[in-house]
């Protein structure tokens, strides 16, 4: 589990997988959010200002040559993860390890922190994206039903704040929500 501080995606908690492969990562790390699935999975559901503001302060790194850093190709990224309801590191962070996440709500609607799967691309093949994805998405929903967020609910008050239109300015991915 990580969530948002500042401008990166911190592991606030792990836990690690039986086995022998174990990954690079630890309670308080800080990931780049171009490059993270948790880090994705947050930015994807900030709201447009705070998401404008970060891609305008922000410059990142290039980790491999599968790492997105470019703002445009980063923000059409982050609309198919709105629409998934998931984020997939594929690769982008660190060559060979794969990593899916999804965001977990507060009561209100907010994105308050993310959960991922992550393991080595032999453990996690693109073929398994969409059936670990709807693992990830459905166990970030029981947590976010525990933290009393309720879709429909959180969808309108999302239209209603939303930058002066009726609409809400991304479409939501209805695999977030509790089934």
């Amino acid at each position: 589990m990580a969530v948002l501080e500042r401008d990166e995606a911190v592991i606030i908690e792990k836990v690690e997988a039986p086995g022998l492969v174990r990954l690079a990562s630890w309670v308080g790390r800080r990931l780049d959010v171009n490059c993270s699935g948790v880090g994705k999975a947050l930015l994807a559901f900030l709201p447009d200002d705070e998401l404008d503001c970060l891609l305008r302060t922000k410059d990142f790194a290039r980790h491999n040559s599968r790492t997105i850093i470019s703002t445009t190709i980063l923000r059409r990224e982050l609309i198919l993860v709105r629409q998934a309801g998931y984020a997939l590191d594929n690769e982008e962070d660190e060559p060979g390890v794969r990593c899916i996440g999804a965001p977990v709500f507060d009561e209100k609607g907010k994105a308050v922190a993310a959960i991922s799967i992550a393991g080595v691309a032999s453990q996690i093949g693109i073929d398994r994206v969409p059936v670990l994805a709807r693992l990830v998405t459905r166990a970030a929903g029981r947590i976010s039903a525990r933290m009393g967020y309720v879709a429909q609910e959180a969808a309108a008050a999302r239209r209603e704040t939303s930058t002066g239109d009726k609409k809400a300015s991304r479409p939501r991915s209805s695999s977030v929500a509790v089934p």
